[in-house]
């Protein structure tokens, strides 16, 4: 059991680790809100599981996850919202001849 929240622990890590790349590389606004609420979700609960695995069964682990998998999508789907009323346009993405 301790091995798997391990492994849990280190995936949640990794995620999040990938998602701070994800951050600093892409450069409009939208896809860093994507970014930053998958590893919001996704990161957080990679760790949660691990903890969840390793000190046992426990309500406030599995509360904090289904907070955040119920907030997360809302709140970004608030900003991105509010982004694009803010501007009055859809952000244009950059094509891949840009690049």
């Amino acid at each position: 059991m301790r091995e798997l929240s391990g492994l849990f622990l280190l995936l949640g890590a990794l995620f999040s680790l990938v998602a701070g790349v994800g951050m600093v590389r892409y450069r409009d606004t939208l896809s860093r809100l994507h970014v930053a609420s998958k590893v919001s979700t996704f990161g957080a609960a990679g760790a949660l599981v691990g903890s969840l695995l390793h000190h046992g069964l426990g309500w406030q682990e599995l509360a904090i996850l289904a907070f955040l998998t119920l907030t997360t999508p809302a709140g970004s789907h608030a900003l991105a919202r509010a982004l694009m009323r803010r501007s009055h346009q859809v952000p244009e993405w950059p094509s891949s001849e840009d690049s």
